[in-house]
């Protein structure tokens, strides 16, 4: 392998100014605690319950692929990605990467638009912990009113408390959540797959046919969402053990246990209705998709553990989120663009507690600020939901296209760094044009107020560019 002079001069410049830095986080956590720790954002049980009807809606039976092939381009991603990570030492993620190959502006710019993302992020999912709080009081244990309001409060104050603690103890709960999650979600798939449906178990669903009869790229864009957060596994490097090694293997499990757990996921939904009918039935009711087929296969028994878990996982990628957030305000406090006192390590547990401190207070106020504009939370989180992924889309493009830039000089023919890289950017590059394109779709607003999101997103990003004009970035 031939490694040029950029690549050893920008490796050995980025190890001095790591030595030189003021305070750095520590932590011994494993591959899977790392990979749980991101997969818990992807939000399993949420995403099987609120997002596969989606993709079935617009992708037909073709959904099953649609996953497979999401997975296998973010993938590519992730290839690129790790291998940057052993040239880029700090945890930054996105914009420590597209800094390097573009430079501070640029990677000012990211850095701020990362933050912004999660926080929106993070806000849909304490959203949806109220909301699904709420559905499970009045649904099954009978209340006759409970404001999501009380299900957020709880559910943030109870986060704050275990991201003030080393990063450790998130990554068991989260670890716990998501077997449960995951457990009960094969009970439903093990039952339809034994039980049959109402046509005989076929594989057409992964045939090329039925994934082009359906919207293509409508159904690859939401398919990307349910993906969001893998990248994160780099935002944790310093608190992992060997980042060298777990955080590739982390992000590689990531994105092949996702991709390979919701096509299965698709596929057993579509086997429970039928080729014919479920279609027929995502469009008629996408919301109630996944309860029909839960209560029709385990009963109402299944579909109240259902919704208990429901609870928990917007809970999980709350508390994931909350922890990638508390990361961001810490490693962007060593750059001074934010205030110093969020660079402050927690004696004894390890943990940036004024920063997770900090990010529960803007956490509140987001939730109670945007509650006030619309106080729908099933809208609120389809909102959320899409100005988050549609900045994490822009960042990872960008972040793909600084990989291709950082290795264009490698004279050798290498796979990894000249070739995967831009078959990445690539396919990338489809879908955030259209994403641009269906905006108001993703985010379910007017055309008119999303595109105002975009010039919001571009104003955030164009915030940080100016704010980093006169910072030593890399």
């Amino acid at each position: 392998m031939v490694t040029s002079n950029h690549e050893i001069s920008a490796f050995n410049h980025l190890k001095e100014i790591h030595k030189n830095e003021p305070q750095s986080l520590s932590g011994k956590i494993g591959t899977w605690e790392l990979a749980s720790t991101v997969l818990a954002f992807s939000a399993p049980v949420c995403v099987v319950y609120s997002f596969l009807p989606v993709v079935i809606y617009f992708n037909g039976i073709g959904a099953p692929v649609t996953m497979l092939l999401t997975m296998t381009l973010l993938l590519l991603f992730a290839i690129g990605f790790c291998t940057m990570t052993k040239y880029v030492s700090k945890p930054g993620a996105f914009y420590d990467y597209i800094g390097t190959s573009f430079g501070t502006k640029f990677g000012g710019g990211s850095a701020f638009l990362a933050l912004f993302a999660y926080l929106f992020l993070g806000t849909c999912c304490f959203t949806m912990f109220g909301a699904y709080t709420s559905k499970l009081f009045i649904e099954t244990f009978g209340f006759h009113n409970f404001n999501w309001y009380i299900g957020t409060s709880v559910a943030i104050i109870a986060c704050s408390v275990l991201a003030y603690h080393r990063i450790d103890l998130s990554a068991k709960v989260l670890s716990l959540v998501m077997a449960l999650e995951i457990v009960v979600v094969m009970i439903f798939n093990l039952s339809v797959l034994f039980q049959g449906g109402p046509e005989p178990i076929s594989l057409q669903p992964f045939a090329i046919s039925s994934f082009i009869s359906g919207e293509v790229f409508l159904g690859l864009l939401f398919s990307v969402t349910v993906f969001l957060g893998f990248e994160s596994t780099a935002v944790f490097r310093d608190e992992v053990k060997n980042p060298e090694k777990t955080i590739p293997r982390a992000t590689y499990l990531a994105v092949l246990l996702i991709g390979i757990f919701y096509a299965f996921c698709a596929w057993m939904i579509i086997t429970a209705f039928g080729s014919k009918d479920v279609i027929k039935v995502a469009q008629e009711n996408t919301a109630g998709l996944y309860s029909i087929a839960v209560t029709n296969y385990i009963g109402h028994v299944g579909m109240d553990a259902t919704r208990l878990l429901l609870v928990t996982s917007a809970f999980a990628a709350a508390l994931s989120a909350m922890n990638i957030i508390a990361r961001y305000l810490f490693n962007l406090s060593k750059y001074k663009v934010l205030p110093t006192a969020l660079n402050k390590v927690h004696p004894k547990h390890g943990s940036p507690y004024v920063a997770s401190m900090t990010a529960t207070l803007i956490l509140i106020l987001l939730v109670v600020g945007l509650s006030q504009i619309q106080n729908d939370p099933d809208k609120l989180i389809v909102t959320l939901a899409g100005i988050g992924a549609f900045s994490i889309m822009a960042l990872m493009m960008l972040t793909s296209l600084s990989i291709v830039k950082f290795f264009k000089n490698e004279k050798a023919f290498h796979l990894t760094k000249r070739i995967i890289p831009h078959l990445s950017s690539i396919g990338l590059g489809m879908i955030l044009f259209k994403a641009t394109q269906q905006i108001d779709m993703l985010v379910g607003l007017s055309m008119t107020l999303s595109v105002g999101v975009l010039f919001l997103i571009a104003a955030v990003f164009t915030y940080g560019y100016v704010s980093f004009r006169k910072i030593k970035f890399l």
